[in-house]
C-alpha cells in the first residue's frame, strides 16, 4: 500500500513522467467504473440475459437457466402470485411496478425440471419478461457498486484492466457457484457469497508493482478498514480478524491491505424474507451501539421494527454492519496506508450538519474532506456514499452540489432537493415520491427503479441523465425528455408525467 493515499498508477509511456495528483485519483474512479461495468456485463453474459434484451419485446422466455450438478436451476419470481403480478404489469404498465418496497419483488433460485420450466416460461408475458431483466441487471449493478466501494484499493493495485477483468469474473463466479434451493438472489446474499460463501480455484492476478496476488483471496484475506465520525471530525480505523493460524481466510494485509465495509440493506421486506432469517439466526445477535456523532443509539445487526425516530422511513430501510465484519475485532495502526476516493456516510445526522451550512456552502464531497481533514489531502477525489445505519428520511438538501453522490436505497419522500447540482449522482431503488427538485441541474445521472410519482421538478436542466423503469405518475419533469440532451427514459411511461 501507498503512503499517504499516494498511488502506484505510473506515467504515461509516451513521457515517462508521474501524473499528476487529479490524473492519479481519475484514473482510480476509471477503474472502479470498469470493476463495475465488467461484473455487470459478465453476470448478464453467464445468465444469458442481452443486454439489448432489456429493450426488446421479442426477448426469450424467462426463467435463463443455470447448470447445477446436472439439474436445473432457474431464476424465478418470488411473489405470492405470478398471475396477479403479470395482470399489473399488464394492465398499468412496468412502471406501477417499480421502485423499492413497492412491488415487493424479490428473485430466488428453484431447481426445475424442463418440463416445469417450459410451462413457467409460458406464463409470463413480454412485459414481465422485460422488466424481470432490468430488476435483476438493476440488482447486480448496486452489488457492483457496492463491491468497487469495499476493494478500491484492491482494484486500482490492479497491473491494468486485463486483471481487473479477471476479478470481475472472478466475484461473478463466486455469486453465481452452488446456490440452495429458494435461496434469495437479492443484493446481501451475493455480496456474502463473494466475501465467504462460494467456492472458486485460485485465479493469478498481476499488480502494478509485479506482485502476485491470487483471486478469491484479493475478497476474502484484506483486513477492515472503518470511517469513523465524531463531532470534531473524522478518521479510518483499522481492523483484523483474531489470528488463527488454521483459518483459510486469514487476514494477509502486507500483501492485500485492508478494504471497506459490508453493510447489509434490512428492511420490512427483507425481514419476511425465510432465508435472510435463517441465516440471521445462525451467527448474529443484537448489539446496541452508540454513534460517536450524534451519540444516539442504535440497533446494529437487527432490524429495528419499533423505531420511534423522526421523520422514519415508512420502509424502516437502513444498513447494518454484516456478521462477517463482526469477526474483525483486533485493532491495527498500518505502516502505510491507502485513502480512499469512496467516503461512506451511515449517520444521517451528517447530512443535516451539512445542510445547515448557510454561507458559501460547499459541494458534500468538499465538506466531507473538511470533516477527514487530519487524514485526507486537501486536493484528494472524494465520491460521497450514504447509507444510514437509521432508518430515516433524509428531509432537506435544497441548495446543494451533490457531485459524485450515491443515494441508492435513499428515502427523500416529500423532502426539498431544489437548486441542486446532480452531476454524476446514483440512485438505485430510491424513494423520491413528492419530493421538490425544482431549479435543479442533473448531468450524467443515474436513476433506475425508482419511485418519483408527484415529484416536482420544474424548471430543471437534465443532460445526459438516465431516468430507467421509475414510476412518475403525476411528476411534474419539465425538460426530461429522451430526444432532448441525450437523456434516456427507458421503461419509464413518461407520458405519465408533466414534461
Amino acid at each position: 500500500m501507498q503512503e499517504n493515499g499516494a498511488s502506484s498508477f505510473q506515467g504515461d509511456a509516451n513521457d515517462g513522467q508521474k501524473p499528476s495528483k487529479d490524473k492519479t485519483m481519475r484514473k482510480r474512479e476509471d477503474c472502479c467504473k470498469h470493476f463495475e461495468e465488467q461484473i455487470v456485463d459478465e453476470f448478464l453474459d453467464q445468465l444469458k440475459i442481452n443486454k439489448g434484451n432489456l429493450t426488446d419485446p421479442n426477448i426469450g422466455p424467462i426463467p435463463k437457466s443455470l447448470s447445477d450438478a446436472g439439474t436445473v436451476t432457474s431464476i424465478v419470481l418470488g411473489v405470492a402470485s405470478v398471475t396477479t403480478l403479470g395482470l399489473s404489469i399488464g394492465t398499468f404498465g412496468i412502471g406501477s411496478l417499480v421502485g423499492a418496497a413497492v412491488a415487493g419483488i424479490t428473485f430466488t433460485v428453484t431447481k426445475l425440471d424442463q418440463r416445469k420450466k417450459k410451462a413457467n416460461a409460458k406464463t409470463l408475458d413480454e412485459k414481465m419478461e422485460i422488466y424481470v431483466h432490468s430488476e435483476l441487471k438493476c440488482i447486480i449493478r448496486d452489488v457492483a457498486r457496492e463491491l468497487s466501494r469495499m476493494f478500491e484499493y484492491q482494484v486500482v493495485e490492479l497491473e491494468d484492466e486485463t486483471q481487473i477483468n479477471l476479478l470481475a469474473k472472478c466475484a461473478v463466479d463466486l455469486m453465481l457457484s452452488k446456490w440452495k434451493e429458494n435461496e434469495n438472489l437479492g443484493r446481501n446474499t451475493l455480496i456474502k457469497k463473494v466475501l465467504q460463501d462460494g467456492k472458486l480455484k485460485k485465479t493469478e492476478l498481476l499488480t502494478r508493482e509485479g506482485d502476485k496476488w491470487f483471486a478469491p483471496d484479493v475478497f476474502r484475506q484484506p483486513g477492515l478498514r472503518k470511517m469513523i465520525f465524531e463531532k470534531d471530525g473524522a478518521e479510518f480505523e483499522y481492523f483484523v480478524k483474531k489470528a488463527n493460524k488454521k483459518a483459510k481466510n486469514a487476514c494477509d494485509t502486507s500483501k492485500y491491505g485492508y478494504r471497506g465495509q459490508f453493510l447489509e440493506l434490512k428492511n420490512d421486506e427483507t425481514k419476511k424474507l425465510k432465508n435472510e432469517e435463517d441465516d440471521m439466526g445462525k451467527d448474529e445477535t443484537d448489539a446496541v451501539k452508540d454513534c460517536l456523532y450524534c451519540n444516539e443509539s442504535f440497533i446494529e445487526s437487527s432490524h429495528n421494527e419499533n423505531s420511534q425516530h423522526e421523520n422514519c422511513t415508512i420502509y424502516h430501510q437502513y444498513f447494518c454492519e454484516s456478521v462477517i465484519d463482526s469477526h474483525y475485532t483486533e485493532r491495527r495502526v498500518p505502516c502505510l496506508t491507502y485513502n480512499p476516493i469512496h467516503i461512506l456516510i451511515r449517520c444521517p445526522n451528517v447530512l443535516e450538519s451539512f445542510n445547515q451550512l448557510r454561507e458559501e456552502k460547499p459541494s458534500l464531497a468538499k465538506f466531507l474532506k473538511k470533516t477527514f481533514k487530519k487524514v485526507l489531502p486537501e486536493d484528494h477525489l472524494v465520491l460521497p456514499i450514504y447509507r444510514p445505519h437509521l432508518p430515516k428520511k433524509i428531509t432537506n438538501l435544497e441548495k446543494s452540489d451533490l457531485t459524485g453522490s450515491d443515494f441508492s436505497h435513499s428515502d427523500f419522500t416529500n423532502s426539498s432537493l431544489e437548486g441542486c447540482t446532480f452531476t454524476e449522482v446514483v440512485m438505485l431503488f430510491a424513494e423520491l415520491a413528492g419530493t421538490r427538485m425544482s431549479g435543479s441541474k442533473f448531468n450524467d445521472t443515474l436513476i433506475s427503479h425508482s419511485n418519483l410519482v408527484g415529484v416536482k421538478a420544474r424548471k430543471c436542466k437534465w443532460t445526459k441523465t438516465k431516468l430507467l423503469y421509475s414510476r412518475v405518475e403525476g411528476a411534474y419533469l419539465d425538460g426530461a425528455e429522451s430526444s432532448i440532451s441525450g437523456n434516456t427514459l427507458i421503461g419509464t411511461n413518461i407520458g405519465e408525467a408533466h414534461v
